[in-house]
């Protein structure tokens, strides 16, 4: 009987690999994005493919024509050879297959499933839309981002669940005891949101299976410490995500102004959050905003001379943050006025 079910068997692969394509790696081409190539699929050429590197992560849409009787299929894989996504390209359609994917080198392939098919032309095309994530360092777990700064308050963040992704984390430092809140708009119900501490245990939840809803938004109290904001998906559904952390003691809720003469006045702010510098802008009753820019990453402490005597001023302030080559600015503050007698 052994006997028997083992000839079964290797009788079972033998028909299998006649029928089944294998998905042999063709030499590739290196893709420009908005440029057409097309190809016919046959018993000497059975698989074509395409190399596709990403400066960004972002969408990755391939579209395509189909024009004979016969399936295809789109295969995409990583740079280590993982199949990520596979779709059928039925006959005689066009449409796109698009997938969310992060900075790299990945390679499509397109081939025919089954060995004893007919020849098979097709068409296809890439394009990219750019994710523009605030920031790129990897923060699929709390290690990654555990030795990195805080996140900036007040400030929009983007970010991007990728195919193949389950969690982003980032950083969170509370330098006292206070609120702080978390705003955030998902691109699709599936990507929700919690609050954990430095262990990865869950303080509050934000956005959850529970709330039928691409926008959240929650008042958590906490003590002093670090803590981290964990955004993931559910059933394999990527997407987009922007987010923003105000902290009830941050420096654009808390600054001060004082007189220092009857001609000049000091703007005070301790820090919180990644704070690159602050930027204060201040004008005289009605009248048109003058900015000061002032560097560094510790308190604020600016002392504004030559104004006018017996006027009052309106001052506000933000924070920004350098990353990467860009500077990320937080809102505007409460506004704060001051006479000068």
């Amino acid at each position: 009987m052994k006997r028997i079910s083992k000839i079964m068997l290797v009788a079972l692969t033998m028909v299998m690999c006649m029928f089944y394509h294998n998905e042999v790696k063709a030499a590739t081409t290196e893709v420009a994005f908005g440029q057409e190539y097309s190809g016919v699929i046959n018993d000497t050429n059975s698989s074509h493919g395409y190399k596709i590197v990403l400066q960004e992560s972002g969408y990755l849409t391939t579209s395509y024509e189909q024009s004979s009787n016969k399936q295809l299929v789109w295969s995409l894989y990583d740079a280590s050879n993982k199949r990520l996504s596979s779709e059928t390209l039925y006959s005689y359609t066009s449409g796109s297959v698009g997938v969310r994917l992060d900075a790299g080198t990945y390679y499509v392939y397109i081939y025919k499933p089954y060995s004893w098919m007919n020849d098979s032309t097709y068409k296809i095309k890439f394009s990219f839309q750019s994710a523009n994530e605030t920031f790129t360092y990897t923060n699929d777990f709390i290690s990654d981002v555990s030795n990195k700064g805080s996140i900036p308050y007040v400030t929009a963040i983007n970010g991007h669940i990728s195919i193949g992704e389950t969690d982003d984390y980032y950083k969170i430092v509370v330098p006292k005891k206070g609120t702080i809140t978390v705003d955030i708009t998902t691109s699709n119900e599936d990507i929700y949101a919690m609050l954990c501490d430095k262990n990865g245990n869950s303080v509050s939840e934000i956005k959850n299976f529970f709330s039928y809803s691409t926008r959240e938004s929650k008042t958590i109290s906490l003590s002093k410490g670090t803590y981290y904001l964990r955004i993931w998906q559910d059933l394999n559904r990527t997407g987009t995500y922007t987010f923003k952390v105000s902290y009830s003691k941050s420096a654009l809720k808390t600054f001060s102004l004082k007189k220092v003469s009857n001609k000049s006045m000091v703007v005070k702010a301790d820090k919180a959050g990644a704070v690159s510098g602050y930027e204060i802008r201040y004008k005289k009753g009605s009248g048109k905003w003058k900015n000061i820019n002032v560097g560094g990453s510790k308190k604020l402490n600016k002392t504004i001379k030559k104004l006018s005597k017996g006027k009052k001023y309106t001052v506000q302030i933000r924070t920004y943050y350098k990353y990467n080559g860009k500077v990320l600015y937080s809102d505007w503050s409460v506004k704060r006025k001051i006479t000068l007698k």
